[in-house]
């Protein structure tokens, strides 16, 4: 950007801010900036009233007025926050979300060969999930884990297990994230041998434990009537993020049916939560669109009362995302300007001005 005595010659920069209405009640929000944005380039398009003289023949434009002038913006934005998803699904303000770090054990209908999405208790599907440790139909009998040893493959639980038909060898111990320091513990393990070693039960299982566990208080089950079915062999954790598993065809598992689902929930937290298209109306308050110039030593501000709604977006992964918000200026005839204002509010003016 330069200066000429009566001059100024632009290369600007934009950023823009919105302050949204008040509530009915009178609650303030808070000043949202829409981050990083493309320069953004004023729509300004008048509509006017003409008047044509025809004597003659031909009409000539004898006078013309404006009737109605459209402000607006064009704001491509790359920051995806919250915030803005909110302006581009037609939601309210991101609600707060909250999972507790929690274990479920809740029944599901699964298909051979295919996923499950799994839920909760309320019927609402989950997500963030720490780990997902077994399926099984039947009667559950509980278990208290007490150490698990990487080096032997050992997992060890309270009390004699050794008549308990569901805790023999070739059966599925499935160990829950309760008490563990590593939910990557949380799994289903084919036990290979039991001993009871006073005052504990000793199972050496086929697979290998994520890490150590001594002197814990978990929790596991065994199915004495039903069926503990084999991670990686009847069902596996498809994604544990997402909240799926899926059933393998060719396993135990033969015929569709419902089956207990054993997971564990982590812990989130924050304003997670946008209810898409539960706005009645756009989206209104003042929008503040700066033009930044020579680093930020000149800068302007157009201010106006405004409504957004949202115009499209490019979500991929070959260049950033974008959204692309239209704020339309509002003219307030009860306000003085009614239409907002342009102020230059840092750097000198050109020579005339001054």
């Amino acid at each position: 950007m330069s200066q000429t005595r009566f001059q100024e010659f632009w290369t600007a920069g934009a950023r823009f801010y919105f302050k949204p209405e008040d509530d009915a009640d009178g609650t303030e929000h808070e000043l949202i900036d829409l981050g990083v944005i493309e320069p953004v380039d004023p729509k300004v398009a008048p509509t006017a009233l003409e008047l044509y003289d025809s004597d003659g023949g031909i009409k000539g434009l004898v006078e013309s007025s404006i009737t109605f002038i459209d402000e607006s913006y064009d704001i491509k934005c790359s920051n995806l926050n919250p915030d803005n998803l909110a302006f581009l699904f037609y939601a309210a303000n991101p609600e707060a979300f909250t999972q507790a770090a929690a274990v479920a054990d809740l029944s599901h209908y699964a298909i051979v060969g295919r996923l499950v999405k799994l839920k909760d208790s309320d019927g609402n599907y989950v997500y963030g999930l720490s780990a997902i440790s077994g399926v099984y139909t039947g009667t559950p009998v509980p278990l208290v884990v007490k150490d698990i040893v990487v080096a032997t493959k050992t997992i060890s639980v309270t009390g004699d297990q050794t008549a308990v038909t569901g805790a023999a060898p070739g059966k599925t111990l499935i160990v829950k994230s309760t008490g563990l320091l590593n939910p990557a513990n949380a799994r289903s393990y084919v036990i290979v041998t039991r001993t009871f070693n006073t005052p504990n039960t000793d199972f050496v299982v086929a697979e290998t434990p994520a890490s150590d566990e001594t002197a814990v208080t978990g929790a596991g089950i065994v199915v004495t009537t039903g069926t503990a079915y084999e991670q990686d062999t009847d069902w596996e954790v498809y994604s544990k993020d997402r909240g799926i598993v899926r059933m393998i065809g060719g396993g135990a598992f033969a015929a569709d049916a419902a089956v207990q689902v054993v997971y564990s929930t982590a812990a989130l937290t924050g304003n997670r939560l946008i209810n898409p298209q539960t706005v009645a109306n756009f989206v209104r308050g003042t929008g503040f669109l700066v033009y930044g110039r020579a680093n930020n030593t000149k800068q302007s501000v157009r201010e106006f009362i405004c409504q957004i709604k949202p115009n499209g977006s490019t979500i991929g992964n070959e260049k950033y995302s974008q959204i692309t918000l239209t704020v339309a200026v509002l003219r307030d005839s009860t306000t003085t300007p009614p239409a907002g204002r342009l102020l230059q509010f840092k750097g000198d003016l050109p020579d005339a001005l001054s």
